[in-house]
């Protein structure tokens, strides 16, 4: 069956959709709909690569961030793989963007000051910074769901553990956890539910959802998303992107798969003698590494030389 839309959740369609060059509207429509209290009227796309400190940390590279006509800064992440730490990854994303915020704001403040003839100081203020998470098979550890009561939409600020106080700094998670997300088009009656249901059903839907057609940024995200509008060079990299294995896929998958194999390798030592737990942690962190890169679609000879395990033993698990 041919597709009548792109893939919002393959790297390059979600950010052609949400994009400066055509997705300019539909980004504002999903920060409407995320933050309402903000009343963004206006955004300003920002570079999506931040340096790290040292040579040694390399950079990080956002799918999208912008500036709002308020002074904050949203970044948009959107990941398919339930990739370990990804709440870690968030806060060291956030962390460039609040050196970034604090940075401009210092600067404002010093401005204003020297204008005013007072002593330059910064008083540690910076603008708020909010990181949404778009996760189409869970985040890290937590695994993935089929609903079943489970909080599709997850939010997280700095609170007193205790009392449930917020500390009043403006550090903001939201995660969109796609995989709890169970409402049909029909029950899918807020913005927000909307573009839960699109992100998640455009790719396999023919037309868009009748009971979306009073809502004018579905209606902009459906036609935006329709493959026959899609310029030249966006479908040429989104077949380049879809038929890449890319290394670092393969990479990731031995990473994690090597650290599950030393957690069971430490807990088999423990019970039979540190010989014999890593045998079993070896051969079962092959398996993982296995299970990890058939999920992620890759060819079962690759998946074979890089863990040693044969076709057969592969297609079993």
């Amino acid at each position: 069956m041919e597709n009548t839309f792109i893939n919002p959740l393959e790297d390059p369609c979600f950010k052609t959709l949400f994009g400066p060059k055509i997705g300019r509207k539909n980004m504002l429509n999903f920060l409407h709909a995320l933050l309402p209290q903000l009343g963004i009227t206006e955004i300003e796309y920002l570079d999506t690569e931040q340096m790290g400190l040292s040579p040694e940390e390399g950079k990080s590279v956002f799918d999208l961030s912008v500036l709002t006509g308020d002074g904050s800064r949203v970044i948009i992440e959107m990941q398919k793989t339930n990739l370990r730490h990804f709440n870690y990854r968030s806060v060291y994303y956030t962390s460039h963007a609040v050196q970034v915020q604090a940075a401009r704001e210092r600067d404002r403040q010093r401005d204003e000051l020297i204008a005013r003839r007072c002593e330059p100081y910064w008083n540690y203020w910076f603008p708020p910074v909010y990181f949404i998470g778009v996760l189409v098979n869970g985040m890290g550890g937590q695994g993935t769901g089929d609903g079943g009561g489970k909080p599709y939409i997850r939010e997280f600020r700095l609170r007193d553990t205790k009392t449930g106080e917020d500390m009043g700094v403006e550090l903001n998670f939201c995660y969109l956890c796609l995989d709890r997300f169970c409402k049909s088009a029909e029950e899918s009656r807020d913005l927000t539910d909307r573009f839960m249901y699109s992100l998640k059903n455009i790719y396999g839907l023919k037309e868009m959802p009748e009971s979306f057609g009073d809502s004018e940024a579905m209606i902009e995200l459906y036609e935006r998303s329709m493959l026959a509008n899609q310029p030249v060079e966006t479908l040429h990299e989104i077949e380049v992107h879809r038929n890449m294995t890319t290394k670092n896929d393969i990479l990731v998958a031995i990473a994690e798969a090597r650290e599950d194999a030393r957690e069971m390798a430490l807990a088999e030592g423990e019970a039979r003698g540190m010989s014999k737990g890593e045998a079993k942690g070896r051969a079962e962190g092959r398996s993982e590494v296995a299970r990890a890169m058939l999920g992620r679609g890759m060819d079962i000879a690759v998946i074979a030389d890089v863990t040693g395990l044969s076709a057969e033993q592969i297609r079993a698990l």
